[in-house]
């Protein structure tokens, strides 16, 4: 490994002071804020960058994205979520390898820009998952992807009756998406590319893939990533269809 020292204004408990610190491979091996300590580290680096003045800090932390999402920029962005849906959900069925990727990149490129050095990628286009993986991988960032997992649309929940090419899921193949999944775990690249278990919502998943989400955590020990309620809209009609339940008889929440 080659050490690197960089000295610049690094946060310590005085808030940010000028130090060096000496990185050796992918590590951080060591921090001087002292004249002196900074001084040795400089002394046994084979590198030294001067950044004095600029801040240095961890690389920071996408915690929720879609990557496919970077190309439909500029579309129906200004939209409620329930109505933009239905758009991005017939780009989205235009996609294809070259698509994903190009997306994951362009997206992977902004990120280190703005000093992002890891993301969650919550991807409903499961069928191109190879594609979003392998550009995972070739960004070279930290990436967290998780495949949608959902048979219940939002607009089921708030009783509107849509086409479902106008927006509600495919049938949930339960077998399929197991095995996808565990395809998915296996070839991924541990040090870089995490796979997660994606459940869409809780609210938008049935009594069987609640039961398959449980399934495969406990059976691949992977993190969990999901939505939970996104608009008022979707709060509000939930809201009242608990409200109609409990006075027609229905059982409330445990406690």
């Amino acid at each position: 490994m080659t050490t690197t020292a960089i000295t610049a204004l690094v946060l310590g408990e005085a808030g940010f002071t000028e130090g060096t610190v000496s990185v050796d491979g992918n590590r951080i091996t060591a921090v001087g804020l002292s004249p002196e300590d900074r001084a040795a580290l400089q002394r046994h680096a084979a590198e030294h960058v001067d950044a004095v003045g600029c801040w240095l800090i961890p690389g920071l932390i996408d915690a929720h994205a879609h990557g496919y999402a970077t190309l439909l920029r500029g579309t129906e962005n200004s939209m409620p979520l329930e109505l933009w849906a239905l758009y991005t959900v017939m780009y989205g069925r235009a996609y294809d390898a070259a698509a994903m990727r190009a997306a994951i990149l362009l997206g992977a490129a902004e990120r280190i820009r703005a000093g992002i050095t890891g993301w969650i990628d919550h991807s409903p286009m499961v069928h191109l998952g190879e594609a979003a993986l392998a550009a995972h991988a070739e960004s070279g960032l930290r990436v967290g992807w998780a495949p949608f997992l959902h048979d219940i649309s939002d607009y089921a929940l708030m009783e509107l009756e849509l086409d479902r090419l106008a927006g509600n899921p495919p049938p949930l193949n339960l077998d399929a998406y197991a095995q996808r999944f565990g395809e998915f775990a296996q070839t991924a690249k541990p040090d870089r590319v995490s796979v997660l278990l994606g459940p869409n919502a809780p609210q938008r998943c049935s009594a069987s893939a609640w039961a398959l989400w449980r399934d495969l955590r406990d059976r691949y020990g992977v993190a969990v990533h999901t939505h939970l309620m996104e608009t008022h809209a979707q709060a509000a009609v939930r809201a009242l269809a608990w409200w109609v339940g409990r006075r027609n008889g229905a059982p409330g929440p445990a406690g």
